[in-house]
């Protein structure tokens, strides 16, 4: 039987397919009301409230206009009509599946409701169309459409009910297409943001908002200046300030935990792509189930209604098409959470390196953190989500395959360095003292014993990784094979054959349950990995910070203090009393009980013996060495130091010496002859634009330290130390820098 009208009972039955009527292609009115209305109105519900609490939190971005009013005036307009669907099915209780389709009247006129307010906030709060009223609306769209072919073909039905369906069809499109659109044109403000702040569901799907950087690469080697600029929500410098508040609100309470810091930091950006992935993993166990229905089409199509082969096709294309945008979503949304991780710990990590205590002070620590230990953490966390994603799909396949096989499905689950880098560092960075003192040999063999200890210690590391990759490929090769020998042993017994289709789907499943395995066990060495990389970053950020103990006090203050003839006096610039400096606290001290008192404007020389404490006391009035007793007292902070090994930019030399001033090309003239610059810049090719290399190494150990002068000098701080910054010159350049630069000219 296959009559075109249906009686009441089967579309008041859960379904899911109608048969016998319809043509036998169709769901039942009841079904469609459950899962294609109530589920995705739920869904709004819930995830609406959490969406207008995050929009409420943000200013506004883009002016009232038209459009806005435009959106919002059809959208009011659907609310009647679902409104006006709710009365007429109260009116009907003799209709079929009356219950469930009146409450999924309800929950859409509801829905309606939550659209109206989320499109009013999202449209001044968000420079992209939303993706939460896009992705209802898009999946409702399509819903709606099959419900609506159900009404036509229900005989008898209510025309009126049937009418106002259709038309609320209508406006949910006209919707839907009205919230694609984007903003750009209306915000005047931020015209140079990048197009990714202002693309939608649809355009992080197919990518397209990368089309203008895609055709400028085919025209031409991209630059710098070519790529977009950085979203705001990505920024470093945004990120790092908001770690360095939350890391100090975790501290007052104990040590802080830098995973509890990251997730209370980036919750959002780790748990979004949990929904794409979770859809990329529904589609994905579709497959086999298509081929499996394909197969028994093929194998029936005497039988089988032509329609049925449409839908399998529609339902490939759904799949497919779902596979490669939600894939596109999933990875888009997990690289920018992986950028934001990556920038926040470099950052952190940069952050606690200029304010580590001189004892704890390790510069190619910070650097090894900083770009080998980041990366790893990045590396690792990369399989984040798969991990969890390939559990459930070896389970959910494991499940199926049983179905399929019984027992066989057994078949696949039973198949189933940075202290020699320093070290290294430090010797080439040391090469030319090596060959001058003969240390050739020495230094040789302790490269050759660092080389092995690393060996050695690898070892391990490299023989898990060997067994792991091992294991991890036999049930991509092994499985088919073991599966169905199992099968055909336990079928014999009871007669049953292997029949085409549930080879063919069983080989699917097998291959669907194989691979996650193996990608699961790559996962899990990666993953500790970057748990050893992050326990070595937390460790480093727990790290002694600086204790600046001087007091700035101004010299022009009227304190009652300044009675005490030890405190700051007016013409003075650096007053020590009684001050004892060490390089550890708890440890005897280089420097004991030292007074001075430095007035402004004049020159101080501290001479001395080699190793008597010179450099220590310099850096005790910069704040770098721990002060035990007494007090140091400056008339500012704003003090220009220049120490005996010269630390350059891999920049101009302009720029090395300009640093973060403003140029003044005068004055730039002026420091430049002092520190007698100007006879260097003449003889290279470029002057001043000349870029000086990774330490410097494209200039002579002279003339970098004259530029170190040089920028100490241009800072024009009102206190400047030197420490011994002629050691690098002859001695016809130190009388000429110091006559010009400490002269009384």
């Amino acid at each position: 039987m296959d009559s075109a009208v249906c009686s009441p009972a089967a579309d008041s039955a859960f379904g899911p397919a109608v048969e016998g009527y319809r043509r036998s292609f169709d769901f039942t009115f009841a079904f469609e009301s459950y899962f294609f209305s109530i589920v995705p109105s739920v869904l709004l519900l819930c995830f609406a409230p959490l969406r207008l609490k995050t929009l409420s939190r943000i200013r506004p971005k883009i002016q009232a206009n038209a459009f806005k009013y435009v959106k919002l005036s059809v959208i009011a307009v659907l609310a009647i009509l679902q409104l006006t669907l709710i009365g007429l099915f109260a009116d009907s209780p003799q209709l079929q599946a009356w219950k469930p389709a009146t409450a999924a009247s309800v929950l859409s006129f509801a829905s309606s409701i939550a659209v109206l307010t989320l499109s009013y906030m999202e449209h001044s709060r968000s420079l992209r169309p939303s993706m939460l009223l896009n992705a209802y609306l898009f999946i409702t769209t399509i819903f709606d459409a099959a419900t609506l072919r159900t009404l036509w073909l229900l005989t008898p039905f209510s025309p009126r009910i049937r009418n106002i369906f259709t038309v609320a069809f209508v406006i949910k499109a006209v919707v839907l297409l009205l919230e694609a659109r984007g903003k750009r044109n209306y915000v005047k403000t931020e015209q140079n943001k990048s197009p990714e702040d202002f693309s939608g569901l649809y355009g992080q799907a197919l990518l397209s908002w990368l089309n203008a950087l895609v055709w400028k690469g085919a025209r031409h080697l991209l630059k710098p200046e070519d790529l977009y600029d950085i979203s705001e929500d990505v920024a470093s410098e945004r990120l790092s300030k908001r770690f360095a508040e939350e890391w100090e609100r975790q501290s007052k309470t104990g040590p802080a935990d830098l995973k509890k810091v990251i997730f209370q930091l980036l919750k959002r950006p780790i748990l979004v792509p949990i929904v794409p992935r979770l859809a990329l993993l529904a589609l994905t166990l579709c497959q086999p189930l298509l081929l499996k229905r394909l197969l028994d089409y093929l194998n029936n199509s005497d039988t089988e209604s032509v329609n049925i082969g449409y839908g399998i096709i529609g339902a490939y294309l759904i799949v497919y098409v779902g596979l490669a945008t939600t894939s596109a979503i999933y990875w888009h949304r997990h690289y920018r959470f992986l950028s934001m991780l990556r920038g926040t710990l470099i950052t952190a990590v940069y952050g606690k390196a200029i304010n580590l205590s001189t004892v704890e002070k390790d510069n190619k620590a910070s650097l090894t953190l900083m770009s080998t230990d980041v990366e790893r953490t990045i590396r690792g966390l990369i399989d984040l989500h798969e991990m969890w994603a390939n559990i459930f799909q070896v389970a959910v396949v494991t499940w199926l395959i049983e179905i399929e096989l019984g027992a066989a499905c057994v078949g696949p689950v039973i198949i189933a360095l940075a202290a020699t880098a320093t070290t290294i560092c430090s010797i080439l960075g040391s090469i030319k003292a090596i060959k001058l003192a003969g240390l050739n040999a020495r230094v040789s063999n302790l490269l050759r014993r660092s080389r092995v200890t690393e060996l050695d210690a690898a070892n391990r590391f490299r023989t898990l990784s060997a067994v792991s990759v091992a294991i991890g490929n036999v049930p991509q090769l092994i499985a088919p094979v073991l599966t169905f020998a199992i099968y055909i042993g336990i079928s014999s017994k009871g007669h049953h054959t292997l029949d085409t289709t549930r080879m063919f789907t069983s080989l699917a499943l097998i291959l669907l349950a194989s691979e996650p395995l193996f990608l699961l066990i790559g996962g899990l060495i990666e993953l500790r990995s970057a748990i050893g990389c992050f326990a070595r970053l937390e460790t480093f950020l727990h790290s002694e910070s600086r204790n600046d103990t001087r007091t700035l006090i101004s010299p022009h203050s009227n304190h009652n203090q300044a009675r005490d003839k030890t405190m700051l006096a007016g013409s003075d610039a650096i007053v020590m009393h009684n001050a004892s400096f060490g390089w550890k606290e708890g440890s005897p001290t280089t420097i004991k009980e030292i007074s001075l008192r430095v007035h402004t404007s004049n020159l101080v020389m501290v001479t001395g013996p080699v190793a008597c404490g010179k450099s220590t006391l310099l850096k005790g009035l910069l704040g770098e060495t721990p002060l035990s007793k007494g007090r140091v007292e400056l008339s500012s902070s704003n003090i220009a130091y220049c120490e005996q090994t010269a630390w350059l930019m891999n920049a101009s030399i302009q720029r090395n010496i300009i640093n973060f001033s403003e140029f003044d090309s005068e004055f730039y003239s002026s420091v430049i002859r002092a520190c007698d610059l100007d006879s260097d810049l003449e003889v290279l090719q470029k002057g001043d634009a000349t870029v000086v290399g990774s330490k410097g190494f494209a200039l002579s150990g002279g003339q970098k330290q004259r530029i170190a002068l040089a920028r100490a000098v241009y800072a024009r701080c009102s206190i400047i130390i030197l420490d011994d910054v002629f050691s690098q010159l002859d001695l016809s350049t130190q009388s000429i820098i110091f006559e010009r630069l400490l002269g009384p000219q």
